[in-house]
This record gives C-alpha cells, sequence and structure tokens, in this order.
C-alpha cells in the first residue's frame, strides 16, 4: 500500500504541472472570451475548472459518492452554499457539483499561489484575512454583492479546517458568515463532506495522499426567513446542527 500511495502522489503531482501548463495556454483564452460575453466566459471557465478538479480527484485514486444532487436546483436563483471544513480537498470536492455560476470564499494563503489565484479571482473567489476584523468585513460585504449578482457563494463557516478526530464534533459556524445570506435574500444549502481527511491530512507521519472513499451530501435548501424568531438569531448554529444530522445519516447508513 506504501508503494502505491507514494506512486499515486506523484502521478498527481505530475498531473498538476501538466494542468498548470495547460492553464497557461487556455488563460488567454478565457481572457478574450471574457472581453466579450463576460457571464458566459465565467460559466466556461467554471465548467472547465470543474472537469479539472474532476481529473484530481482521479489521479488520486478518491471515489466520490455524492447524495441529494437533487437539492441543488437547476435555476438563476444565487444561493450561500455552507459545508463543514475538514481538509484542503473540500474544495475539490465540492464545486463540480456547485450551480452553474459560483464562487468560493478561499484563505489568504491560496491568494499567493501564482496563476492559481489568478483563476480564482476570474471566478469571483474571494479571500479571508483570518483574524482581520477590518478585512473580514469587507469579504462578508463582496460576497452579498455577488450573491445578489446571481452568483452563489460557498464558505465554511468554521473558519478554518477542524483537524479533530471525531468528524461529527463540527465546530461553531460563525454567524458573521450567515449575512451573506441575510443580507442578501439568499437560501442557504447546506453540504456535509465525510472521509476528506483520511486522503492526506490524516496521516501525520505519511504525507502521501490516499485513495480514499469520500461523501458529500447536499441537504434542502434553508430559508433563513422560516426559522422560529430565536433561531433566526442564531442561523450559524441552526445550519451547523443540520450539518451535523446529515453526518450522522452518513455514519449511519
Amino acid at each position: 500500500m506504501i508503494v502505491i500511495d507514494v506512486l499515486r502522489t506523484l502521478i498527481t503531482l505530475l498531473w498538476l504541472v501538466i494542468l498548470y501548463v495547460l492553464s497557461l495556454i487556455l488563460w488567454p483564452i478565457g481572457f478574450i472570451h471574457q472581453k466579450i460575453n463576460p457571464v458566459k466566459a465565467e460559466i466556461w471557465q467554471q465548467k472547465l475548472v470543474c472537469t479539472m478538479l474532476r481529473t484530481i480527484l482521479f489521479t488520486c485514486g478518491v471515489r466520490v459518492k455524492y447524495e441529494g444532487l437533487e437539492n441543488i436546483p437547476d435555476s438563476d436563483e444565487a444561493f450561500m452554499i455552507a459545508g463543514n471544513h475538514r481538509s484542503i480537498f473540500d474544495i475539490v470536492l465540492t464545486y463540480p457539483i456547485a450551480p452553474k455560476r459560483a464562487a468560493f470564499v478561499a484563505k489568504q494563503g491560496l491568494e499567493k499561489v501564482p496563476l492559481i489565484t489568478r483563476w480564482m479571482k476570474r471566478l469571483k473567489c474571494l479571500f479571508i484575512h483570518n483574524g482581520d476584523i477590518k478585512q473580514e468585513l469587507k469579504t462578508i460585504i463582496n460576497a452579498i454583492d455577488l450573491v445578489k449578482s446571481g452568483v452563489s457563494v460557498c464558505i465554511y463557516p468554521e473558519g478554518r479546517r477542524h483537524k479533530g478526530e471525531d468528524e461529527i464534533d463540527v465546530e461553531p459556524f460563525k454567524e458573521g458568515s450567515f449575512k451573506i445570506a441575510t443580507k442578501a435574500n439568499a437560501r442557504v444549502i447546506p453540504i456535509a463532506i465525510s472521509g476528506a481527511r483520511e486522503i492526506f491530512e490524516g496521516y501525520r507521519f505519511y504525507p502521501v495522499i490516499h485513495g480514499k472513499k469520500v461523501t458529500v451530501k447536499v441537504g434542502e435548501p434553508i430559508d433563513l426567513k422560516s426559522l422560529s424568531a430565536e433561531q433566526q438569531k442564531h442561523p450559524g448554529e441552526y445550519v451547523r446542527g443540520v450539518v451535523v444530522g446529515m453526518l450522522e445519516e452518513i455514519h449511519n447508513s
């Protein structure tokens, strides 16, 4: 198994280099397309990136079981997507099933990666500066504007990757994140990701990629306005409870 995992890791690294070169070739095409028709270019580029992410999951040997995809409406409605955060693979796992126009809120570290940050910004992704209240507020305001303009926003409200042994022990969701939904008058799509940490981060003394089975469960959209007055005061706590319930369902199935 060790040899297979090392080989899988080397193949994935090689494939990432190939994708990097390919993205350099496609970058000017996307630039020209964006000048002609920004919305269509955005949708095309998102499909392209989603295809690339699926190939990465394939080279990593990750077997993904998606549940509840019917809960993502095939419409122009924009949502806030909120899920638990356990792995660097979470975006790779969830972006391919996001609505046709969607942006992610990622940590500021990714903003320093050459070319990748350009693609992310072109796809309207935002970067959060944890600990910098002023920058966090600016990111939330930008996310609200995106949703109002018809672009769904995916965020991991825990604010960081949860490294505990029990994935059901989800950290508290930051209530400020849900201003995106309340201010933009958008529904929230909860997502539960199970098993992602076992792909890479779960092996401290064995830092290679492991081909694992992962389950991504999509819940029914939540209209925060339909919650009780008390629940509306703490929407993060409510949505966290929904995500935890979905994780328990995955573990019990």
